[in-house]
């Protein structure tokens, strides 16, 4: 007998956890942003889909962090992020700081070197229902913060069975109840 069953985003998150592979990840734009202190001019362009545009703040940040932009979608199982720098930024910037936010609080997704080019990082929980993320940098001088662009790593639906051991099921199923009905039959008419 063949067993089996779908995997939706409506699911408990613990039991998918994809580990990054390509085929598994749908990468979302995030649907707003939220800079509260007003830093950042034009922030939708982290999440244009254009990684030759970028949002920057209005103010100058002298080698030291710059104010998080945070990215909202609707509340969705993530499993990861990622992000975008042009290569040559990183005579500007030395390190770049994103957290997510899930089950009611932040959590640290990667604090280190920026990286450039398009770069993943998985949830270090595994999968989660995920509201917001925030990102910053870190200045090397006095600069202006650029932020290019952002993603977040949804998972998508995965069956674990093709639809034709879907229709095998399905039909092993049925012959089996009706086995059983006629035995149960046979029971009762002795």
């Amino acid at each position: 007998m063949v067993v089996g069953f779908f995997l939706s985003e409506k699911i408990s998150p613990a039991f998918v956890d994809h580990k990054n592979e390509p085929s598994k990840i749908n990468w979302v734009n995030p649907s707003n942003s939220i800079d509260e202190e007003d830093y950042y001019s034009a922030a939708y362009l982290v999440y244009d889909d254009a990684p030759s545009t970028r949002t920057k703040t209005y103010t100058y940040f002298d080698n030291t962090w710059c104010p998080f932009l945070e990215l909202t979608q609707e509340p969705k199982v993530s499993s990861a992020i990622r992000y975008y720098h042009p290569p040559g930024i990183s005579i500007y910037y030395d390190k770049i700081d994103i957290d997510v936010f899930y089950n009611s609080e932040w959590h640290d997704v990667y604090e280190g070197s920026l990286e450039t080019e398009w770069v993943e990082k998985s949830l270090p929980e595994g999968s989660q229902i995920v509201e917001k993320a925030r990102i910053r940098q870190h200045t090397l001088g006095n600069r202006r913060c650029y932020l290019y662009e952002f993603d977040f790593g949804q998972v998508k639906k995965v069956a674990l069975f093709s639809p034709d051991l879907e229709t095998a099921f399905e039909q092993q199923t049925a012959s089996i109840s009706n086995t059983l009905s006629g035995y149960l039959q046979q029971l009762i008419g002795r």
